[in-house]
């Protein structure tokens, strides 16, 4: 984890960019669990009341076409946004290693041939981008959305907003440290077979 937050340091340099990507990627995430709310309740109160008194509701309709013009042009948004973004964080990383490496070229580096020192050096790098687009923003976005449905379903029942942020917190940070967990103990077995062997 310290390693982690070393390059999100270095990456902090763009945070205006990583900010906006991420408050972008938010927008897009409420607008799509709005849509599907104003879905239900249409397809609810069609089936409660009936279609011919619906039909008339002009609300409903209309926020349809909000949410889902807003999911639309809010992807597309945070998806400029975001690849902006981790392209100025990769190149903040690969002028901050090419900087110390370049004194080191003359004696220390000749144990590697260089274009496999390159190749070896360009790959970490690039594996870099999914620190922000798979793990930050799509965490920092669950927690603050899960956090503002608490909220929403908080004033309808307590008792189910807790059972709701309990369940997505279960979901979202019990199966990963269990998986984590699981995968540790089998790569432990299969060092104790290969020691066997």
């Amino acid at each position: 984890m310290t390693d982690l937050y070393f390059f999100i340091k270095l990456m902090a340099r763009n945070r205006l960019w990583l900010v906006a990507g991420g408050l972008l990627s938010l927008f897009t995430m409420l607008c799509q669990v709005g849509l599907i709310g104003v879905s239900g309740w249409m397809i609810t109160s069609s089936a409660v009341v009936g279609s011919a008194a619906f039909v008339g509701a002009v609300a409903p309709a209309t926020l349809l076409r909000l949410f889902a013009s807003g999911r639309i042009l809010g992807r597309y948004a945070e998806r400029l946004i975001t690849h902006e973004a981790i392209f100025r964080s990769l190149t903040e990383i690969r002028v901050w290693l090419f900087a110390r490496l370049i004194p080191l070229s003359p004696g220390r580096l000749d144990v590697e041939r260089s274009g496999t020192l390159l190749s070896r050096i360009t790959r970490d790098i690039d594996a870099l981008d999914g620190l922000y687009l798979n793990v930050l923003v799509p965490g920092a976005v669950a927690l603050v959305a899960t956090a503002c449905l608490g909220i929403f379903l908080g004033f309808i029942s307590p008792l189910l907003a807790l059972g709701v942020v309990l369940a997505f917190g279960l979901a979202g940070l019990g199966l990963p440290i269990l998986a984590h967990r699981s995968a540790k103990h089998l790569v432990g077995q299969s060092k104790r077979t290969s020691e066997e062997l």
